[in-house]
Protein backbone atom coordinates (compact mmCIF):
# COMPACT_ATOMS: atom_id res chain seq x y z
CA UNK A 1 0.00 0.00 0.00
CA UNK A 2 2.68 2.75 0.61
CA UNK A 3 4.66 1.37 -2.49
CA UNK A 4 1.19 2.23 -4.33
CA UNK A 5 0.55 5.73 -2.93
CA UNK A 6 3.66 7.62 -4.44
CA UNK A 7 3.44 5.96 -7.72
CA UNK A 8 0.02 6.66 -7.97
CA UNK A 9 0.07 10.60 -7.41
CA UNK A 10 3.18 10.60 -9.54
CA UNK A 11 1.47 9.04 -12.60
CA UNK A 12 -2.12 10.55 -12.36
CA UNK A 13 -2.98 13.40 -10.22
CA UNK A 14 -0.42 15.58 -11.70
CA UNK A 15 -0.73 15.36 -15.04
CA UNK A 16 -4.40 16.16 -14.51
CA UNK A 17 -3.25 18.87 -12.04
CA UNK A 18 -0.92 19.94 -14.51
CA UNK A 19 -3.34 19.92 -17.45
CA UNK A 20 -5.69 22.76 -16.03
CA UNK A 21 -2.80 24.86 -15.49
CA UNK A 22 -1.02 24.64 -18.78
CA UNK A 23 -1.23 28.20 -20.41
CA UNK A 24 -0.51 26.95 -24.19
CA UNK A 25 -3.27 24.12 -23.99
CA UNK A 26 -6.78 25.95 -25.57
CA UNK A 27 -10.08 25.78 -24.03
CA UNK A 28 -8.50 24.58 -20.38
CA UNK A 29 -9.10 27.04 -17.33
CA UNK A 30 -5.51 28.60 -16.26
CA UNK A 31 -4.57 30.36 -13.21
CA UNK A 32 -5.19 33.81 -14.34
CA UNK A 33 -8.39 32.91 -15.77
CA UNK A 34 -10.72 36.17 -14.74
CA UNK A 35 -14.28 34.49 -13.27
CA UNK A 36 -15.73 37.46 -12.61
CA UNK A 37 -17.04 39.91 -15.18
CA UNK A 38 -20.46 40.63 -16.71
CA UNK A 39 -20.80 38.81 -20.02
CA UNK A 40 -23.57 40.81 -21.42
CA UNK A 41 -20.80 43.42 -21.85
CA UNK A 42 -18.34 40.94 -23.57
CA UNK A 43 -20.45 38.73 -25.64
CA UNK A 44 -17.38 36.95 -27.71
CA UNK A 45 -15.45 36.35 -24.41
CA UNK A 46 -18.35 35.15 -23.51
CA UNK A 47 -18.30 32.44 -26.07
CA UNK A 48 -15.01 31.54 -25.60
CA UNK A 49 -16.08 31.22 -21.57
CA UNK A 50 -18.54 28.59 -22.09
CA UNK A 51 -16.25 26.88 -24.48
CA UNK A 52 -13.90 27.00 -21.43
CA UNK A 53 -17.03 25.95 -19.40
CA UNK A 54 -18.03 23.04 -21.75
CA UNK A 55 -14.61 21.64 -22.49
CA UNK A 56 -13.01 21.70 -19.14
CA UNK A 57 -15.99 20.19 -17.39
CA UNK A 58 -15.33 17.35 -20.17
CA UNK A 59 -11.68 16.44 -19.30
CA UNK A 60 -12.27 16.88 -15.56
CA UNK A 61 -15.37 14.10 -15.82
CA UNK A 62 -13.17 12.03 -18.42
CA UNK A 63 -10.21 12.08 -15.99
CA UNK A 64 -12.24 11.51 -12.57
CA UNK A 65 -13.73 8.06 -14.58
CA UNK A 66 -10.44 6.37 -15.99
CA UNK A 67 -8.47 7.96 -12.51
CA UNK A 68 -11.15 6.52 -10.36
CA UNK A 69 -11.74 3.27 -12.29
CA UNK A 70 -8.16 2.19 -12.91
CA UNK A 71 -8.30 -0.19 -9.47
CA UNK A 72 -11.83 -0.16 -7.88
CA UNK A 73 -10.01 -1.37 -4.42
CA UNK A 74 -8.45 2.14 -3.93
CA UNK A 75 -12.35 3.71 -5.51
CA UNK A 76 -12.64 5.67 -2.37
CA UNK A 77 -9.04 6.80 -1.89
CA UNK A 78 -8.90 7.74 -5.32
CA UNK A 79 -12.47 9.76 -5.57
CA UNK A 80 -10.67 11.45 -1.99
CA UNK A 81 -7.47 12.59 -4.21
CA UNK A 82 -9.23 13.54 -6.80
CA UNK A 83 -11.93 16.04 -5.22
CA UNK A 84 -8.74 17.33 -3.45
CA UNK A 85 -6.98 18.37 -6.92
CA UNK A 86 -10.33 18.88 -8.80
CA UNK A 87 -11.76 21.61 -5.68
CA UNK A 88 -9.40 24.42 -7.19
CA UNK A 89 -10.64 24.35 -11.21
CA UNK A 90 -14.02 23.53 -9.81
CA UNK A 91 -14.35 26.47 -7.61
CA UNK A 92 -13.32 28.80 -10.76
CA UNK A 93 -16.08 26.56 -12.93
CA UNK A 94 -18.80 27.35 -10.50
CA UNK A 95 -17.26 31.24 -10.46
CA UNK A 96 -17.44 31.66 -14.10
CA UNK A 97 -21.08 30.15 -13.88
CA UNK A 98 -22.13 32.81 -11.08
CA UNK A 99 -20.63 35.23 -13.07
CA UNK A 100 -22.97 34.50 -16.42
CA UNK A 101 -25.96 33.95 -13.83
CA UNK A 102 -25.23 37.50 -12.54
CA UNK A 103 -24.79 39.39 -15.65
CA UNK A 104 -27.37 42.60 -16.59
CA UNK A 105 -28.92 40.67 -19.09
CA UNK A 106 -31.10 42.64 -21.77
CA UNK A 107 -33.67 42.59 -24.49
CA UNK A 108 -30.90 42.65 -26.84
CA UNK A 109 -28.97 40.19 -25.18
CA UNK A 110 -31.72 37.12 -25.12
CA UNK A 111 -29.94 34.58 -27.71
CA UNK A 112 -26.37 34.88 -25.60
CA UNK A 113 -28.30 34.53 -22.47
CA UNK A 114 -30.16 31.30 -23.25
CA UNK A 115 -26.96 30.16 -24.70
CA UNK A 116 -25.12 30.64 -21.65
CA UNK A 117 -28.10 29.70 -19.22
CA UNK A 118 -28.50 26.43 -21.65
CA UNK A 119 -24.54 26.05 -21.34
CA UNK A 120 -24.79 26.26 -17.01
CA UNK A 121 -28.15 23.46 -17.27
CA UNK A 122 -25.58 21.10 -19.17
CA UNK A 123 -22.33 20.99 -17.16
CA UNK A 124 -23.96 22.41 -13.39
CA UNK A 125 -25.09 18.63 -12.49
CA UNK A 126 -21.80 16.85 -13.56
CA UNK A 127 -19.80 20.07 -11.53
CA UNK A 128 -22.07 19.15 -8.71
CA UNK A 129 -21.63 15.19 -8.82
CA UNK A 130 -17.65 15.67 -9.17
CA UNK A 131 -17.75 17.95 -5.75
CA UNK A 132 -20.06 17.43 -3.62
CA UNK A 133 -18.70 18.97 -0.50
CA UNK A 134 -19.75 22.00 -2.36
CA UNK A 135 -22.56 23.84 -0.40
CA UNK A 136 -26.04 23.38 -2.01
CA UNK A 137 -26.50 27.30 -1.99
CA UNK A 138 -23.71 27.55 -4.57
CA UNK A 139 -26.10 26.02 -7.05
CA UNK A 140 -28.97 27.26 -5.69
CA UNK A 141 -27.81 30.96 -6.03
CA UNK A 142 -27.25 30.37 -9.73
CA UNK A 143 -30.00 29.04 -10.63
CA UNK A 144 -32.11 32.14 -8.65
CA UNK A 145 -30.57 34.18 -10.44
CA UNK A 146 -31.10 32.75 -14.20
CA UNK A 147 -34.86 32.56 -13.11
CA UNK A 148 -34.59 36.26 -12.06
CA UNK A 149 -32.96 37.33 -15.24
CA UNK A 150 -35.36 35.12 -17.54
CA UNK A 151 -38.01 36.97 -16.24
CA UNK A 152 -36.39 40.05 -16.28
CA UNK A 153 -35.97 40.04 -20.31
CA UNK A 154 -39.64 39.82 -20.47
CA UNK A 155 -40.73 42.81 -18.65
CA UNK A 156 -37.12 43.92 -20.68
CA UNK A 157 -39.43 43.55 -23.58
CA UNK A 158 -42.31 45.10 -22.82
CA UNK A 159 -40.14 48.40 -21.87
CA UNK A 160 -38.32 48.15 -25.38
CA UNK A 161 -41.69 47.92 -27.23
CA UNK A 162 -43.45 50.54 -25.24
CA UNK A 163 -40.35 52.82 -25.61
CA UNK A 164 -39.91 51.98 -29.30
CA UNK A 165 -43.26 52.18 -30.94
CA UNK A 166 -43.64 56.11 -31.24
CA UNK A 167 -43.79 56.42 -35.13
CA UNK A 168 -44.19 54.73 -38.15
CA UNK A 169 -43.17 56.81 -40.44
CA UNK A 170 -44.36 55.34 -43.64
CA UNK A 171 -43.02 52.31 -43.13
CA UNK A 172 -44.46 48.94 -44.00
CA UNK A 173 -42.71 47.01 -40.94
CA UNK A 174 -42.24 48.32 -38.14
CA UNK A 175 -38.47 47.37 -36.13
CA UNK A 176 -40.65 46.02 -32.87
CA UNK A 177 -42.64 43.55 -34.96
CA UNK A 178 -39.23 42.37 -36.47
CA UNK A 179 -37.64 42.33 -32.69
CA UNK A 180 -40.35 40.80 -31.58
CA UNK A 181 -40.35 37.60 -34.19
CA UNK A 182 -36.77 37.02 -33.12
CA UNK A 183 -37.01 36.95 -30.13
CA UNK A 184 -39.57 34.10 -30.41
CA UNK A 185 -37.16 32.41 -32.75
CA UNK A 186 -34.96 32.25 -30.28
CA UNK A 187 -37.16 31.22 -27.55
CA UNK A 188 -38.33 28.39 -29.34
CA UNK A 189 -35.14 27.15 -29.81
CA UNK A 190 -34.63 26.87 -25.98
CA UNK A 191 -38.45 26.18 -25.11
CA UNK A 192 -37.45 23.05 -22.77
CA UNK A 193 -35.25 24.89 -21.01
CA UNK A 194 -37.39 27.73 -20.19
CA UNK A 195 -40.40 25.70 -19.45
CA UNK A 196 -38.67 23.00 -17.41
CA UNK A 197 -36.05 25.26 -15.52
CA UNK A 198 -35.81 29.14 -16.07
CA UNK A 199 -39.58 30.10 -15.96
CA UNK A 200 -41.53 26.85 -14.58
CA UNK A 201 -44.92 26.92 -13.45
CA UNK A 202 -48.53 26.14 -15.00
CA UNK A 203 -50.06 29.25 -14.04
CA UNK A 204 -50.36 33.20 -14.97
CA UNK A 205 -46.31 33.37 -13.87
CA UNK A 206 -45.54 30.35 -16.07
CA UNK A 207 -43.17 31.33 -19.38
CA UNK A 208 -46.36 30.92 -21.65
CA UNK A 209 -48.50 33.76 -20.01
CA UNK A 210 -45.50 35.81 -20.07
CA UNK A 211 -44.58 35.34 -23.39
CA UNK A 212 -48.41 35.69 -24.20
CA UNK A 213 -48.09 39.18 -22.13
CA UNK A 214 -45.54 40.65 -24.35
CA UNK A 215 -47.34 39.88 -27.52
CA UNK A 216 -50.35 41.68 -25.88
CA UNK A 217 -48.36 44.67 -25.31
CA UNK A 218 -46.95 44.86 -29.15
CA UNK A 219 -50.26 44.64 -30.56
CA UNK A 220 -51.63 47.14 -27.91
CA UNK A 221 -48.92 49.65 -28.84
CA UNK A 222 -49.29 49.87 -32.52
CA UNK A 223 -52.63 50.14 -32.54
CA UNK A 224 -52.21 53.31 -30.34
CA UNK A 225 -50.41 54.65 -33.04
CA UNK A 226 -53.44 55.53 -34.63
CA UNK A 227 -53.77 58.18 -31.96
CA UNK A 228 -50.16 59.52 -32.71
CA UNK A 229 -50.43 60.04 -36.71
CA UNK A 230 -51.05 62.72 -38.30
CA UNK A 231 -54.60 63.89 -38.12
CA UNK A 232 -54.90 65.54 -41.65
CA UNK A 233 -54.52 61.73 -43.50
CA UNK A 234 -57.73 60.47 -41.40
CA UNK A 235 -61.30 60.24 -42.65
CA UNK A 236 -64.58 61.72 -40.86
CA UNK A 237 -64.45 59.02 -38.39
CA UNK A 238 -60.66 59.80 -37.33
CA UNK A 239 -59.70 56.68 -38.95
CA UNK A 240 -56.26 56.46 -41.16
CA UNK A 241 -56.66 54.18 -43.61
CA UNK A 242 -53.22 54.02 -44.55
CA UNK A 243 -52.77 53.06 -40.90
CA UNK A 244 -55.00 49.88 -40.82
CA UNK A 245 -52.70 48.92 -43.95
CA UNK A 246 -49.53 49.35 -41.27
CA UNK A 247 -51.45 46.93 -38.76
CA UNK A 248 -52.27 44.51 -41.24
CA UNK A 249 -48.57 44.23 -42.54
CA UNK A 250 -47.59 43.96 -39.43
CA UNK A 251 -49.66 41.36 -37.80
CA UNK A 252 -49.54 39.28 -41.17
CA UNK A 253 -45.98 39.56 -41.05
CA UNK A 254 -45.93 38.39 -37.26
CA UNK A 255 -48.24 35.59 -38.10
CA UNK A 256 -46.64 34.52 -40.83
CA UNK A 257 -42.31 34.12 -39.60
CA UNK A 258 -44.24 32.08 -36.04
CA UNK A 259 -46.59 30.13 -37.49
CA UNK A 260 -46.09 27.12 -35.42
CA UNK A 261 -43.84 28.22 -32.73
CA UNK A 262 -46.17 29.80 -30.57
CA UNK A 263 -47.84 26.46 -29.87
CA UNK A 264 -44.86 25.57 -27.79
CA UNK A 265 -44.51 28.47 -26.53
CA UNK A 266 -47.94 29.42 -24.83
CA UNK A 267 -48.53 25.70 -24.11
CA UNK A 268 -52.09 26.30 -22.69
CA UNK A 269 -54.84 25.09 -25.09
CA UNK A 270 -56.64 27.69 -23.85
CA UNK A 271 -53.88 30.68 -24.46
CA UNK A 272 -53.21 29.14 -27.67
CA UNK A 273 -57.07 29.46 -29.19
CA UNK A 274 -57.30 33.01 -27.75
CA UNK A 275 -54.04 33.69 -29.22
CA UNK A 276 -55.33 32.58 -32.76
CA UNK A 277 -58.81 33.82 -32.33
CA UNK A 278 -57.80 37.17 -31.35
CA UNK A 279 -55.16 37.47 -34.70
CA UNK A 280 -57.71 36.69 -37.01
CA UNK A 281 -59.97 38.75 -35.18
CA UNK A 282 -57.90 42.10 -35.63
CA UNK A 283 -57.32 41.25 -39.38
CA UNK A 284 -60.71 40.64 -40.35
CA UNK A 285 -61.38 43.73 -38.11
CA UNK A 286 -58.44 46.21 -39.71
CA UNK A 287 -59.53 44.83 -43.15
CA UNK A 288 -63.25 45.89 -42.40
CA UNK A 289 -61.99 49.43 -41.60
CA UNK A 290 -59.86 49.73 -43.96
CA UNK A 291 -62.14 49.07 -46.76
CA UNK A 292 -65.06 51.81 -45.15
CA UNK A 293 -62.01 54.59 -44.75
CA UNK A 294 -61.11 54.20 -48.20
CA UNK A 295 -63.14 52.63 -50.48
CA UNK A 296 -66.15 53.40 -48.54
CA UNK A 297 -66.53 57.20 -49.52
CA UNK A 298 -66.54 55.84 -53.40
CA UNK A 299 -68.30 53.55 -53.19
CA UNK A 300 -71.06 55.33 -51.55
CA UNK A 301 -71.40 57.77 -54.64
CA UNK A 302 -72.88 55.01 -56.56
CA UNK A 303 -74.74 53.49 -53.84
CA UNK A 304 -76.79 57.01 -52.89
CA UNK A 305 -77.86 57.79 -56.47
CA UNK A 306 -81.80 58.45 -57.65
CA UNK A 307 -82.95 57.46 -61.29
CA UNK A 308 -81.77 61.15 -62.73
CA UNK A 309 -78.72 61.22 -60.89
CA UNK A 310 -76.57 58.72 -62.38
CA UNK A 311 -74.19 60.72 -64.52
CA UNK A 312 -73.41 63.06 -61.23
CA UNK A 313 -73.00 59.98 -59.43
CA UNK A 314 -70.65 58.76 -61.71
CA UNK A 315 -68.46 61.64 -61.95
CA UNK A 316 -68.35 61.70 -58.05
CA UNK A 317 -67.51 58.05 -58.07
CA UNK A 318 -64.91 59.06 -60.70
CA UNK A 319 -63.32 61.87 -58.54
CA UNK A 320 -63.13 59.94 -55.16
CA UNK A 321 -61.93 56.80 -56.75
CA UNK A 322 -59.13 58.42 -58.42
CA UNK A 323 -57.99 60.21 -55.45
CA UNK A 324 -58.24 56.80 -53.05
CA UNK A 325 -56.02 55.40 -55.92
CA UNK A 326 -53.23 57.86 -56.19
CA UNK A 327 -52.80 57.49 -52.77
CA UNK A 328 -53.36 53.42 -52.43
CA UNK A 329 -50.78 52.70 -54.96
CA UNK A 330 -47.87 54.14 -53.49
CA UNK A 331 -48.62 52.04 -50.62
CA UNK A 332 -46.48 49.09 -49.73
CA UNK A 333 -47.69 45.48 -48.43
CA UNK A 334 -45.17 43.14 -49.01
CA UNK A 335 -46.96 39.67 -48.07
CA UNK A 336 -48.02 38.30 -51.50
CA UNK A 337 -51.19 36.59 -49.76
CA UNK A 338 -52.26 39.63 -47.87
CA UNK A 339 -51.95 42.03 -51.15
CA UNK A 340 -53.94 39.82 -52.86
CA UNK A 341 -56.71 39.43 -50.55
CA UNK A 342 -56.89 42.73 -50.32
CA UNK A 343 -57.09 43.84 -54.35
CA UNK A 344 -59.55 41.34 -53.96
CA UNK A 345 -61.39 42.38 -51.66
CA UNK A 346 -61.54 46.12 -53.23
CA UNK A 347 -62.81 44.56 -56.76
CA UNK A 348 -65.46 42.89 -54.56
CA UNK A 349 -66.72 45.96 -52.96
CA UNK A 350 -66.60 48.39 -55.94
CA UNK A 351 -66.91 46.10 -58.67
CA UNK A 352 -70.71 45.15 -58.90
CA UNK A 353 -71.91 48.49 -58.29
CA UNK A 354 -69.76 49.94 -60.42
CA UNK A 355 -70.64 47.98 -63.61
CA UNK A 356 -74.43 48.29 -62.93
CA UNK A 357 -73.54 52.15 -62.58
CA UNK A 358 -71.95 51.61 -65.89
CA UNK A 359 -74.62 49.95 -67.69
CA UNK A 360 -77.23 51.66 -66.70
CA UNK A 361 -75.44 54.47 -68.02
CA UNK A 362 -75.04 53.33 -71.11
CA UNK A 363 -78.74 52.38 -71.90
CA UNK A 364 -79.84 55.77 -70.56
CA UNK A 365 -77.20 58.02 -72.44
CA UNK A 366 -76.05 58.32 -76.06
CA UNK A 367 -72.16 57.98 -76.89
CA UNK A 368 -71.91 62.01 -76.34
CA UNK A 369 -73.52 62.12 -73.41
CA UNK A 370 -71.62 59.16 -72.10
CA UNK A 371 -68.51 60.56 -72.57
CA UNK A 372 -69.22 64.14 -70.96
CA UNK A 373 -69.56 62.41 -67.41
CA UNK A 374 -66.12 62.04 -67.22
CA UNK A 375 -63.25 64.41 -66.59
CA UNK A 376 -62.12 65.94 -69.68
CA UNK A 377 -58.55 64.56 -69.14
CA UNK A 378 -59.58 60.62 -69.10
CA UNK A 379 -61.47 58.61 -71.37
CA UNK A 380 -64.02 56.52 -71.35
CA UNK A 381 -62.18 53.12 -72.08
CA UNK A 382 -59.90 54.10 -68.84
CA UNK A 383 -63.34 53.30 -66.56
CA UNK A 384 -64.96 50.85 -68.27
CA UNK A 385 -65.12 47.63 -65.91
CA UNK A 386 -62.37 45.77 -67.18
CA UNK A 387 -59.95 48.78 -66.82
CA UNK A 388 -61.20 49.59 -63.45
CA UNK A 389 -60.63 45.74 -62.01
CA UNK A 390 -56.86 45.97 -63.84
CA UNK A 391 -56.13 48.92 -61.76
CA UNK A 392 -57.27 47.84 -58.53
CA UNK A 393 -54.89 44.72 -59.57
CA UNK A 394 -52.19 46.62 -59.43
CA UNK A 395 -52.40 48.61 -56.02
CA UNK A 396 -49.96 48.18 -52.72
CA UNK A 397 -46.52 47.33 -54.93
CA UNK A 398 -45.36 50.70 -53.18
Amino acid sequence: MQVFYPQFLTSSIFPIYSLFYEYDTPWILGKNTKTSMDFSKCEDLGKDYLIMLKISTKVLQSMFCQFCGQNQPFFQTKKDYFQQFAKSPIKKMLEIALSFSESNWSEEHIRPMLLAYDTLQDVLPTIRELSPDEPDEFFTSILHNMRNASRGIIDNMKRFIQHKVQTWDNIAIHPTTCFLINAIKIFNVHKNLLHSTLVPGDGQDSFGYLINGVIACWKLKIKELSMLDDPDKNDSDGNNPNLFIFLLNNIKHFNRDTNGLLDGLLVHRELIEECKNEFQSDMENYTSRYMTASWGPAISCLNNHTGGSIRQSMNAFISKFEGTFDCQKVLKVPDSELKQKLRDDIENLIFPAYEISFEELQRNSNSGLFCSCFPRNLTCSMYTPEILRRSVQGLFEG
